[in-house]
Parts: structure tokens; C-alpha cells; sequence
């Protein structure tokens, strides 16, 4: 009979295959099944809602591993858990850039894509309102960071609150 609860699960299912898990129930290590192994490459704790979360320092997705030891996704589950369906009253997240230019266009403020990636250029500030030669510069790097410059010098946190993407 397998436990209820996922992580019990989880240490049963390592045991059983010879992978050594060690720590404690509510965070611990064990040789990874889905590689070869010899240390303990495979991290094991217990997410927000309970689920067992795996996590293989050298890459190995968590539905190999997984099925390396006998188990499906769902036992990564508590019983009665709703398939990481959201939770009411909260939105999706929207990506920072999006925000920006999506509040520069409410505020009909012209904005252009440079030819440099990740680079666009609106024709005024809505904070101080300068109006001049695309003052400001609306930048996002691979990381998805958005950061914000004007010529007229405003700082980041004027520009977003004039933008009433922080209000």
C-alpha cells in the first residue's frame, strides 16, 4: 500500500530502488534513479500545497525519475489536491515589459521597437512629460528584468507610478 502523504511516497520509492535518501521527511537527498549516481544529486522537500517536489542537479526530468522508481505525477499529490488548478481571485502573472507598454498605450503614448533587441522607445516620459527625441527608453534583458530611462533623468519608480503600474 502506498502512504498518503507524497513525500513518504517518494523516500519508500528511492529506498526500495537503492538510491539512499537521507534528511529529514520534510526535506532530504538521495541518489538520483534516473542517471548514474554516486552522490546525492536528487533534492526532495514538499511545495506551498503539499506536493512532493524533485529536483535532479544534473538534469534529469522529474517524469524519469519518477517512473524510475515506480511512481506516477500523481503521487507527487496529496489526496484531494485539485491539479494545481489556480486559485480563485488570483490573476496569472504578466510580464513586466507588458505591463509597460500596455499602460504607455492607455495613456496613448507613441511607442517603437528599436532595432536593437530588447530595446523599445517611447515619445514622452509620462512622468515629466517630456516630449523630445524619444526620451524615454523602455529596456528588457534575457532575464525578463525591465528597466526604464529618461533623459530628462526620472527615476524608475516615477515612471512606473506614473504609468500606475505600482499604485
Amino acid at each position: 500500500m502506498i502512504a498518503t502523504d507524497p513525500l513518504v511516497t517518494v523516500w519508500d520509492g528511492l529506498e526500495n530502488h537503492d538510491c539512499a535518501p537521507r534528511g529529514s521527511l520534510h526535506q532530504f537527498v538521495a541518489r538520483c534513479p534516473g542517471h548514474e549516481d554516486r552522490s546525492a544529486s536528487l533534492s526532495i522537500g514538499t511545495g506551498a500545497d503539499g506536493r512532493a517536489l524533485l529536483w535532479c542537479f544534473a538534469g534529469c526530468p522529474v517524469e524519469n525519475i519518477v517512473a524510475a522508481i515506480g511512481l506516477s505525477m500523481a503521487d507527487l499529490y496529496p489526496p484531494g489536491h485539485r491539479n494545481g488548478r489556480r486559485i480563485p481571485g488570483v490573476a496569472k502573472p504578466v510580464p513586466m515589459l507588458d505591463l509597460v507598454l500596455s499602460s504607455l498605450n492607455r495613456l496613448s503614448i507613441d511607442y517603437r521597437a528599436s532595432l536593437a533587441p530588447g530595446l523599445w522607445v517611447a515619445e514622452c516620459c509620462p512622468s515629466c512629460q517630456r516630449a523630445s527625441r524619444w526620451p524615454l527608453w523602455v529596456t528588457e534583458d534575457d532575464r525578463r528584468r525591465v528597466a526604464l530611462s529618461c533623459a530628462g533623468g526620472c527615476d524608475q519608480v516615477a515612471i512606473l507610478d506614473a504609468l500606475a503600474v505600482i499604485r
